[in-house]
């Protein structure tokens, strides 16, 4: 039999949970603004101005079409990197890209917000490392055993099926390229959305006319 105060609980639970501020299966990776340092966490708090929050889902596909800053890493950064290196091997090809994972996005954040403090890349590198150690801790960010089989399998196979953005959790020249990808995507953005992309919560849309 449930009681009053259970079922007080329970209501108090579903309207947080129909808000976005709490779900007892939802986490969210929290970036501090300020520091850039990341923790997660298992509730949005709507009054905090200061935290970055990426969903942790266990299938993040279609949030590339709802969430702001998740719809420019996917569309206006992974694309282009991707296109740019098939026309350097001058590969014609379409292709779907799998959505980036939590983590990575998380990545994109700190970069954003590192450049909007004005950081350089040596300083932005620095955060993006000790945030994957961190995200690795919580088994959200690929683990080091992952990423050294992927590197075997990549050199011993000729082809590689499909893609993986396990590459761009390694400390290199991968990370770099992403980073610079959302450099790119930085300098066409005007003061206001600098400012708010990482926070924003809607996603423009385009008129006719604009």
């Amino acid at each position: 039999m449930m009681t009053l105060a259970m079922w007080s609980r329970r209501t108090n639970t579903l309207a947080l949970s129909r808000n976005g501020e709490f779900s007892p299966f939802m986490r969210y990776i929290r970036i501090d603004k300020p520091s850039l340092k990341v923790e997660v966490v298992g509730r949005k708090n709507a009054k905090d101005k200061k935290g970055v929050f990426v969903p942790v889902k266990a299938d993040s596909s279609g949030s590339a079409l709802t969430d702001v800053l998740h719809n420019v890493v996917y569309f206006d950064v992974l694309y282009p990197l991707v296109e740019k290196a098939h026309r350097k091997r001058e590969v014609h090809v379409s292709h779907r890209l799998v959505e980036p994972d939590p983590w990575l996005v998380a990545l994109a954040a700190i970069m954003w917000e590192g450049l909007v403090q004005g950081l350089t890349w040596d300083a932005i590198k620095m955060l993006l490392l000790a945030a994957l150690g961190r995200l690795r801790e919580k088994r959200i960010a690929p683990q080091r055993s992952s990423i050294s089989k992927a590197k075997l399998q990549k050199r011993t196979s000729r082809t590689e099926v499909g893609f993986s953005w396990t590459k761009y959790s390694i400390d290199g020249r991968p990370l770099y390229q992403f980073f610079l990808g959302v450099k790119r995507r930085f300098r066409k953005s005007s003061a206001e959305e600098r400012a708010t992309l990482t926070t924003a919560t809607s996603i423009p849309r385009k008129t006719r006319n604009s």
